[in-house]
């Protein structure tokens, strides 16, 4: 196989039981996989619901930290396999925060936009989620062809309806 362009996969050898020798576990599955990343994502949401009721005048500070500790932890998660998993925690709790902030600042100007935002991301995420867990969607190339084509769609319906 060729040189792998995303910086998390590089270390994996092909027809090797491990990533690395840094780790020595099990392998991945579609479950596994689904479950972390599921947790990870309700870590995201209680960090951003605890973000709503911090006092607006942190907000702005935490607008700065958040994004730079997701990079951190981001960029150690991926060069460490040790790391990954503190690092996702990390990650989901920046993440989280830095969504929450953006949603209260938002939801200050425009009131009301918020719970919609917030509905239609958990929505699209559990979908995704379901169906990549179950097996229904497979990352082919079909599949790329195909939400490139919808997301392209749905940008031009929308410049066009503005």
């Amino acid at each position: 196989m060729t040189e792998k362009s995303n910086p998390a996969f590089r270390s994996i050898v092909v027809g090797e039981e491990t990533a690395s020798s840094e780790y020595s576990g099990e392998r991945a599955t579609y479950g596994g996989i689904s479950l972390k990343t599921f947790l990870c994502f309700l870590l995201s949401i209680a960090t951003g619901i605890g973000a709503l009721f911090i006092p607006v005048e942190l907000l702005y500070v935490l607008l700065v930290i958040g994004p730079i500790a997701a990079f951190i932890s981001a960029m150690i998660g991926i060069r460490s396999l040790r790391a990954a998993m503190p690092c996702s925690i990390i990650y989901s709790m920046a993440e989280g925060l830095s969504l929450g902030v953006i949603t209260a600042l938002c939801d200050a100007v425009y009131p009301g936009i918020a719970s919609a935002a917030i509905l239609a991301t958990i929505t699209v995420f559990g979908v995704s989620l379901f169906f990549y867990a179950t097996g229904l969607v497979r990352a082919s190339g079909r599949m790329r062809k195909f939400v490139l084509i919808s997301l392209v769609s749905i940008m031009v319906i929308s410049l066009v309806a503005m």
